[in-house]
């Protein structure tokens, strides 16, 4: 009977740490396996974040780093990059910001951006059912990752109308460095070359007919 009593004894621990371990097994399985199926998401529109986000501004990527989540490729996509600020439509930024492995969504990528884009950033917004905090951006100018239509597009004027607000002045004509000088500015030097050219034109017809005639002879006293 001691015997007996011991084998039971020694089973009963047996299968108790068995049941454990499979529980254990089950449990680890069922919470790994739907996350990577589902963590996969897109980056948040930029459309559906602004209205709530706390941050929004628009700016210029004049440098990018190394040592990010996303490393410099060939075409100069980085996760680690400066930015000079031009507008900042709500809230508050400085200057010039250094954008490091910024999150979008908790199953998304880090923002990249390349030198020479010009981006709009939503910063601590709000996204999806049930909300969770985002943030995310779009492209004023330059061409969005990978041509992933998942990266959207949009203007200074229609990320002003977002909010509620008037654009401002210089938004449908930002002044870039390096850029061409407006239409409406390059037409005043044209103009005055124009006119300055119709009076050499007509300075050189008087000049011409007052050359073409003739000279009168002067009479010689006798």
């Amino acid at each position: 009977m001691v015997r007996l009593g011991r084998r039971k004894f020694r089973f009963r621990r047996f299968g108790r740490r068995l049941v454990v371990a499979l529980i254990a097994a089950a449990a680890l399985t069922s919470g790994t396996t739907p996350v990577g199926a589902e963590c996969d998401g897109p980056v948040p529109s930029f459309r559906d974040v602004a209205p709530t986000a706390q941050r929004v501004l628009i700016g210029d990527v004049v440098a990018v780093q190394t040592g990010g989540l996303t490393e410099p490729d060939s075409s100069g996509l980085s996760s680690r990059f400066t930015l000079r600020v031009r507008y900042v439509p709500r809230g508050t930024a400085p200057a010039v910001m250094e954008i490091s492995d910024m999150p979008t969504q908790p199953c998304a990528g880090v923002m990249v951006a390349r030198v020479g884009d010009r981006i709009a950033l939503a910063l601590d917004g709000t996204d999806y059912t049930p909300p969770i905090p985002v943030n995310t951006l779009a492209w004023i100018r330059g061409t969005p990752p990978f041509n992933d239509p998942m990266f959207e597009t949009i203007t200074v004027a229609e990320v002003y109308a977002l909010l509620g607000l008037a654009p401002p002045p210089t938004s449908t004509v930002p002044t870039i460095a390096g850029a061409a000088t407006p239409r409406g500015d390059a037409r005043l030097p044209i103009v005055v070359a124009m006119f300055g050219l119709v009076a050499l034109s007509i300075g050189w017809r008087r000049f011409a007919s007052r050359s073409s005639q003739p000279t009168p002879r002067r009479l010689r006293a006798r």
